[in-house]
């Protein structure tokens, strides 16, 4: 399925509507761009402190080269909405050039509290002068207390929360959701490639001789997870004894109730509640994934019959919260169709 029309996000009863990201699908701003590098027109963003580095802020309705869908580096429609942002992630190996995004939070985190978080992201289909082409691993998101600051094009070194570890390279958006837990009061959230290119996969994906690795962002999100709602999860040792799950189904808010989603389920082979499985009811058609903790996805279908055993490759995952969402096609009151977008928090307790 690709994700080409209006996205609208609808969160479960488990994630708390108070969003800690403003203007996380980079739509405000102060002006239209212009030229390439105009990041200082998105309200609520910026590079990081950098005087060099200049991550590119595209929209619809941009001129010259700051139009979508074709820019100078790909072809690319935003996830959703008129604008979406690119940067330069890393140059090529053991150049350690490097650009960042980065966005204060609405307010600071709370130590203990579990936030989910969440950005689409995608290389886009390159184009044939495109100077990209490179795929790279360990993309992370790194929270600070204050802003965190690139000297010129250098890397940032911190060592980053949250990172996709494989090397990532798509011509579609990927999403990826992570569960994380604060540590600290974080006012601030950072997203790029950290420390320098020595233990970095920085791996040729198109193209003869590509110079860096471009990427496109868009919808970025981060809303508390209930901290009533997910503490069966946090049982590590199976010789407590582990609290009776609350696995009677509950209705999505608002959509009038297209399909029931349990809140727990107990894979440990008793034949009883083994499988998270939502159950259809308006839609016949959905592709259904699963997430943990660090934004890996663990199960995928196209298939309404099927759920997700608790395993993946084979092997039985960590009891946990574990991010599900289910992505489908529905029509508007203009009977126009939209894509939907509703996530939540799943809670393996063996």
């Amino acid at each position: 399925m690709q994700f080409r029309f209006l996205s609208i996000l609808i969160l479960f009863t488990s994630v708390c509507t108070e969003a800690q990201i403003s203007n996380g699908s980079f739509e405000q701003n102060t002006s239209i761009p212009v030229n390439m590098g105009q990041w200082q027109v998105i309200e609520g963003w910026d590079n990081a402190g950098s005087f060099i580095s200049s991550p590119d802020y595209y929209h619809i309705n941009g001129t010259v080269q700051t139009n979508l869908p074709e820019t100078p580096f790909a072809v690319v429609q935003p996830y959703n909405g008129n604008a979406l942002v690119g940067l330069i992630v890393c140059g090529k190996q053991n150049t350690n050039v490097r650009e960042y995004i980065s966005t204060e939070l609405m307010t600071p985190l709370v130590v203990g509290q579990k936030y989910m978080v969440g950005f689409k992201i995608t290389n886009g289909e390159k184009t044939t002068t495109s100077m990209a082409g490179i795929g790279v691993d360990q993309l992370g998101l790194l929270f600070s207390i204050g802003p965190a600051i690139q000297t010129g094009q250098n890397p940032i070194f911190a060592e980053p929360q949250l990172k996709i570890e494989s090397v990532l390279y798509t011509t579609e958006w990927r999403v990826y959701n992570f569960v994380f837990t604060a540590t600290q009061a974080y006012t601030h959230l950072t997203f790029g490639l950290f420390g320098n290119d020595d233990d970095k996969q920085i791996t040729i994906m198109e193209g003869a001789d590509p110079q860096f690795a471009y990427y496109f962002l868009d919808g970025f999100i981060m809303d508390k997870i209930d901290d009533d709602f997910h503490h069966e999860a946090d049982i590590k040792d199976t010789s407590i004894s582990k609290p009776t799950p609350v696995v009677q189904p509950t209705a999505i808010p608002g959509v009038d109730e297209p399909f029931f989603i349990p809140n727990t389920f107990t894979p440990d082979g008793d034949g009883n509640n083994d499988l998270f499985k939502p159950i259809p009811n308006s839609i016949k058609e959905w592709d259904f994934e699963v997430f943990n903790k660090w934004g890996g996805r663990v199960f995928f279908t196209t298939d309404e019959t099927k759920g997700w055993d608790g395993t993946f490759g084979g092997v039985a995952c960590e009891n946990g919260s574990y991010v599900w969402q289910i992505t489908y096609v529905e029509m508007d009151d203009q009977h126009r169709a939209r894509m939907v977008e509703t996530k939540g928090i799943i809670n393996l307790v063996r």
